[in-house]
């Protein structure tokens, strides 16, 4: 399974998301934090890739022209409904295409005023220099994603559990290789050579989990399996539900809470460089 296929289970996703932001010690919408300092009102034609359901899309709402068009992008075919609709709340037409190998390649050059990618460019940062491609000059490209490193304090747990399951244990785990591939620390540098002008923003948080909100992270934890766990090892979702569930739950009975650091990064790159 591909670090991506874990998005199929859109229900799922949206569970995931939502128990983070009701464990997050900052209540800032991610997608005010985004967008706040943008002025996108002048901006018709937008590109969501890896838009799933559609969170960051609705974030959208106010912000751009009333007669804005989006597309969204994704591997599976069921965000279509869920991406339409956010459209449709949001006061804005909306149309999914099916993404493909050459996703961004299917564009002309300068086609959207907006392209926006929030927590998926790691999966696909070979595309940068035709995002670059496909934006107008006044254009912004808005990125999202992960610092590093990601939760930490869980990655660490789960590294000295597997430590007792499996030999030899993992160095690393999936979702260190994948955020490597672009991140805050990267970022600025992977993104330079197409963009004249790149704003980053720091999105500090932590998660606070208490004992009642353990059972939700354990369900977090068996949806995003894949970059927790080496697929190698074989291990089922018994791992999580029964070893790491255990060590956590004797964790909290010592501490009211684990706290858990998440922060996010974003990017706001202006003027295109045509290569």
């Amino acid at each position: 399974m591909r670090s991506a296929d874990i998005f199929v289970d859109i229900e799922a996703h949206i569970e995931s998301g939502r128990f983070i932001r009701d464990t997050s010690a900052n209540k800032h919408d991610i997608r005010d934090f985004t967008f706040g300092d943008v002025d996108l009102r002048g901006c018709r034609d937008v590109l969501d890739l890896g838009c799933s359901y559609g969170y960051f899309t609705r974030g959208l709402n106010g912000r751009l022209h009333p007669e804005a068009h989006v597309i969204g992008m994704d591997l599976w075919p069921g965000c279509e409904k869920y991406f339409v609709n956010a459209c449709r709340e949001s006061g804005f037409s909306g149309q999914f295409l099916l993404s493909d190998d050459v996703f961004c390649k299917r564009f002309p050059k300068a086609r959207f005023d907006v392209v926006l990618c929030s927590y998926a460019l790691y999966f696909f940062p070979e595309a940068i220099p035709d995002i670059a491609r496909i934006l107008r000059p006044g254009g912004y490209f808005i990125a999202v994603t992960h610092c590093v490193p990601h939760m930490p304090e869980l990655v660490d747990i789960i590294k000295r559990m597997l430590e007792r399951r499996v030999v030899p244990p993992p160095l690393s785990l999936p979702l260190e290789k994948l955020f490597d591939a672009f991140s805050d620390i990267n970022g600025y540098r992977m993104l330079s050579p197409w963009f004249r002008e790149i704003r980053e923003k720091k999105y500090s948080n932590s998660l606070r989990i208490n004992a009642d909100a353990l059972p939700r992270l354990i369900n977090y934890l068996c949806f995003k399996k894949p970059k927790f766990i080496p697929g190698e090892y074989g291990l089922d979702d018994r791992f999580i539900r029964e070893d790491v569930a255990n060590h956590l739950g004797e964790l909290l009975s010592r501490h009211e809470f684990l706290t858990v650091s998440k922060d996010d990064a974003v990017f706001i790159c202006r003027g295109p460089v045509k290569k």
